[in-house]
């Protein structure tokens, strides 16, 4: 099959262009860039117009060893990824993340339009190298180092003459390109629409080498500066590793572009020799919270700009190679075989300390006590720690969870039955929890959990404390500990009336609130506790950087949850030291996760500004964004947002 006219005449254009002689297309508005490209493409690449090209596939093994190197970058950009997608489907757009030979390794796109995406290479495996698929926006970026916009017609092979491409290049600390973010459409589109897409693709590659920068240097101070009063515009601002010394050991391409005039070389500089300020002056405003952000800095007395500082978020890098695993405890590998005392579980923590005060108050005044407390947080060890310092310590500790036993059968359980009850029972009948705890503690935990007609039950065998097993007809006196915990919100199923009140006042002698494992204040000691007591015995250290990342975890589930965590980590380990890689990818993602919150666009800022600017004119919002009215719309609701002149 022959070409169009329309493709004959754009081979025309690309020969024309490149023999010099005058071509019948405008390239002015990237320069000679596309020129450049055409010219490498037939001079250096051996490649022709006329050649009939398909998107070039990877084959799978070659595809996996890609993926696998670009692990580190592709989940330090998917929030970046996820984020422009989102400002841009409605308007027709793809969203491509590449490595730096330009192969596809992730995207986003509709899925109504996936056959067509296929066909043009829009997808993930395919090689968009400018030596292998011509003039193209993922390739030239590469190639050039810069932010390009190919349109249409400015694709070297005519079958992507529908196609306009958008892409940034984005680099790591040491200026070098490592991957590419391109926005791509097959639908006619505006200038002011392009011009809004390559500031948002320019915007998001920028913010992936601030996450990358943070990563690699989060044990330093980093100063964020910009020739403007607005260090947060990351597209301007440059980034700089200073370490306790005040030593510059890393810039980004941004702050060498800033600051190039004045400096060949930023590395190994001090912060004195470049800015008109010490680093120590800079750390003590700091740690007095003195405000440092968009502090004014001059450089050769005359240039002026505004930075922003950010503490260490890891531990000091090592000296030597031979320091780079630090050991933070030195487990011990010996299983506690005996239960933690009242002592052991409150640790240094000052809550957990007046809590501890109280229960020595009352502990044999067969007072009922209440925990309250996150799941996971010790409310049981708690209880069993109190049964063992009581004076009951030689009689049973028996526990029960409301929850995990069906409705059916928990009266019978909690309160036992006599020969004969009902069908399938045992011909001796069961005692029930209650009884076995007869003398000693009765630990009912979940007890939010508990059925109404329950409560109502045991509500009586607390006040006349004693019980009468199903089918039986003599009560049975009770002398026992009652100790209750819950989870939930109980003033609210009072609220609601789905916990009696009456039963909530019995219970409740004496309310205790369990500390959270992440608010404990001594959160780093009880991580070392539990890791020595759970530790495998090849286990001799916790390199700073894992146990930093342990410190910084919120830890919903609590105590459970980090008991799990140190059998899990010790397990993995191989050489007797706990790594970062050996902690469950939840840990490991929290310290990117809170990278990216401190980074992100938000969505609701660009509609906002952008309302304001327009004066509140959806119309021209719309325009402006490059998305449809009803879209507009849509996104104002979503946000709540009112106008100022609907208040």
């Amino acid at each position: 099959m022959g070409y169009t006219a329309e493709q004959e005449l754009h081979i025309e254009r690309v020969y024309n262009a490149v023999s010099n002689k005058q071509g019948l297309m405008d390239v002015s508005n990237t320069g000679s860039l596309v020129e450049r490209s055409w010219s490498r493409c037939i001079e250096q690449h051996g490649l022709s117009p006329t050649q009939r090209v398909s998107p070039h596939i990877l084959e799978q093994s070659d595809l996996r060893h890609h993926e696998q190197a670009f692990v580190k970058t592709k989940e330090l950009a998917q929030h970046s990824v996820n984020q422009l997608y989102r400002f841009i489907v409605d308007i027709g757009y793809t969203v491509l993340l590449t490595n730096n030979e330009g192969i596809t390794l992730d995207c986003r796109y509709n899925p109504e339009s996936e056959n067509i995406l296929k066909k043009l290479g829009l997808y993930s495996g395919t090689n968009w190298s400018e030596n292998v698929s011509g003039t193209n926006g993922v390739g030239t970026c590469l190639v050039e180092e810069s932010s390009v916009l190919v349109r249409a017609g400015e694709h070297f092979f005519p079958e992507m003459l529908n196609v306009t491409c958008t892409v940034s290049p984005i680099f790591d600390s040491n200026g070098k390109v490592i991957a590419a973010l391109n926005a791509s459409t097959f639908t006619p589109e505006t200038a002011s629409q392009n011009k809004l897409v390559a500031r948002l693709v320019e915007q998001h590659a920028r913010q992936i080498e601030v996450l990358s920068f943070m990563q690699d240097f989060r044990d330093c101070w980093i100063i964020r500066l910009s020739p403007y009063n607005d260090v947060s515009d990351i597209i301007r601002a440059g980034m700089l590793a200073i370490n306790d010394d005040g030593m510059i050991i890393a810039a980004s391409k941004n702050a060498y572009n800033l600051l190039y005039k004045q400096f060949s070389s930023l590395k190994n500089k001090y912060v004195h020799d470049v800015f008109d300020v010490s680093f120590s002056t800079i750390v003590d405003d700091f740690s007095k919270n003195v405000q440092v952000n968009n502090q004014m800095v001059t450089v050769d007395r005359d240039t002026i700009f505004f930075f922003d500082i950010t503490p260490p978020s890891m531990p000091k890098r090592s000296k030597s190679p031979s320091e780079k695993c630090h050991t933070v405890i030195k487990c011990k590998p010996s299983r506690c075989k005996t239960h933690p005392d009242l002592a052991a579980l409150t640790g240094d923590d000052a809550h957990m300390q007046l809590i501890s005060k109280k229960i020595k108050q009352i502990i044999n005044l067969d007072l009922h006590m209440l925990l309250i407390g996150e799941t996971g947080s010790g409310k049981e060890a708690l209880a069993k720690a109190i049964h063992q310092q009581s004076n009951r310590k030689d009689k049973p500790f028996i526990a029960i969870n409301c929850a995990a036993i069906p409705d059916s059968l928990i009266e019978s359980e909690l309160f036992g039955y006599s020969s004969g009850t009902f069908t399938g029972a045992l011909k001796k009948g069961m005692k029930g929890k209650v009884l076995e705890a007869n003398g000693g503690t009765l630990f009912l935990d979940e007890i939010g959990d508990m059925p109404l007609h329950l409560q109502t039950r045991l509500l009586r065998v607390l006040s006349e404390m004693e019980v009468i097993p199903l089918g039986g007809a003599t009560p049975i006196y009770l002398d026992l500990q009652l100790i209750s915990a819950t989870n939930k919100g109980i003033t609210e199923m009072l609220d609601k009336d789905t916990f009696r009140k009456d039963l909530y006042y019995r219970l409740n002698g004496i309310t205790l609130e369990v500390s959270s494992l992440r608010d404990r204040t001594d959160k780093h000691k009880v991580i070392a506790n539990i890791f020595e007591t759970y530790a495998t015995a090849k286990l001799t250290k916790i390199s700073d950087t894992a146990f930093e990342l342990l410190k910084q975890y919120p830890w919903p589930g609590n105590i459970r949850q980090l008991i799990n965590v140190a059998k899990y980590a010790t397990a993995m380990c191989s050489d007797g030291v706990v790594r970062e890689e050996h902690l469950p990818k939840e840990i490991q993602a929290n310290q990117q996760n809170q990278i990216q919150d401190h980074l992100k666009i938000s969505e609701y800022e660009v509609l906002l500004n952008s309302l304001r600017v327009n004066k509140w004119n959806i119309t021209n919002v719309s325009k402006h964004l490059g998305i449809c009215r009803a879209t507009v719309y849509r996104k104002i609701n979503k946000y709540n947002i009112v106008s100022p002149n609907d208040t």
